[in-house]
């Protein structure tokens, strides 16, 4: 929380039922202290590949909804991963947007695997892409969502299947209907060319050589390419097996705050779908 607390953000943590008292304890303690701090609830029970991750989701979209009408983005950082940029630096890389009803979530057709249990087809036969839970909302798009009724029939379509939290957003971006639908610029496109989090999977480099679930383990030798990627946020880092990394890179991270430098424009237009000017649909 320290290395991504701003005043002039909203800021909603959701603490997994699971996690220890003084966790909990030290998260409250925040919500009362920061007036733009808030703690969702109820505490659910997250576990991977369910619809609990959606939910707590959901818990803390809901709350910043009501709080606020000043913030235009949405992102879910998981306590696995720190930010790459300064939070001056992540508004104007995301300001170099196009069109500011774009988000940014990866999107790819979904290939078919046999569920444990028996589902009717997609509601309003919907196409049904597979992509990363991590992402850039806007507001706009969270806002209709929540009420839309295909958004919700949808919503409850995915309840009970493997992984929902990488079909929802990834599905829903595709309906030109829901705001950003027809601003994409790029109709689908994979992780790797995600603007919000840099992550390695086991096809790409990892100077760590540590994997978990398929995903690099982030140390002190990544350092250096995490810089380069230019994303927002990496994905992931691992307490229990370097330390060093993470030392290294809060204290990196403050450097970049007292010595602010602009972001290089050319860096992120046309290079990543959500600040590519020219949007390629194909409906």
């Amino acid at each position: 929380m320290r290395t991504l607390y701003v005043r002039s953000n909203f800021h909603c943590i959701h603490v997994d039922e699971n996690a220890s008292t003084n966790l909990y304890t030290y998260a409250l303690k925040l919500s009362t202290c920061l007036d733009n701090v808030y703690i969702a609830t109820p505490r659910l029970k997250v576990s991977w590949g369910t619809m609990s991750i959606l939910e707590a989701e959901r818990l803390c979209q809901t709350y910043l909804l009501k709080q606020s009408s000043k913030w235009h983005y949405h992102m879910t950082i998981a306590g696995t991963e720190l930010p790459i940029q300064t939070n001056l630096n992540r508004i104007q890389i995301l300001q170099l947007a196009p069109d500011k009803s774009r988000n940014d979530v990866s999107s790819f057709p979904q290939s078919y695997n046999r569920q444990k249990s028996k589902k009717s087809p997609p509601p309003s036969n919907l196409t049904v892409y597979k992509g990363e839970f991590h992402s850039i909302l806007t507001r706009d798009l969270i806002q209709v969502v929540h009420t839309n009724p295909l958004a919700l029939e949808f919503w409850s379509f995915l309840n009970g299947t493997d992984v929902p939290d990488e079909q929802f957003y990834p599905t829903l971006v595709h309906l030109p209907e829901l705001p950003g639908g027809k601003a994409r610029g790029t109709s689908t496109y994979v992780y790797s060319e995600l603007l919000s989090h840099y992550k390695i999977w086991r096809d790409g480099i990892c100077q760590s050589k540590q994997f978990r679930s398929g995903v690099c383990q982030f140390n002190y030798k990544d350092l250096m390419n995490i810089e380069q990627s230019g994303r927002l946020f990496a994905n992931k880092f691992n307490q229990n097996l370097d330390l060093v990394g993470i030392d290294c890179w809060k204290q990196w991270l403050r450097v970049k705050q007292v010595h602010h430098q602009d972001i290089a424009p050319q860096n992120y237009v046309d290079k990543f779908p959500f600040t590519r000017r020219i949007a390629h649909m194909h409906y």
